[in-house]
């Protein structure tokens, strides 16, 4: 596989936010980067959750259009 650079950027020690990123990648986030989970907030295409999930990501969808804040229900 080629080299491959995640697009993300931590905000905290324990938190990364970023863009979409290959689902054949989903290992190196957890092995490389220890990401134990995703939330994906795309309207327009969604994560494969039983991929994420085979490699010990926690997967959440909340989907959210562009320039729209999530709401507090959607968190809760």
């Amino acid at each position: 596989m080629e080299a491959w650079e995640p697009n993300l950027n931590w905000i905290t020690p324990h938190l990364a936010v970023g863009g979409a990123f290959p689902m054949e990648r989903a290992g190196d986030l957890a092995a490389r980067l220890a990401i134990r989970a995703v939330v994906d907030c795309r309207v327009e295409s969604c994560d494969d959750a039983a991929v994420l999930e085979a490699h010990g990501l926690a997967f959440l969808h909340l989907p959210t259009r562009d320039h729209h804040p999530l709401t507090q229900a959607m968190l809760q």
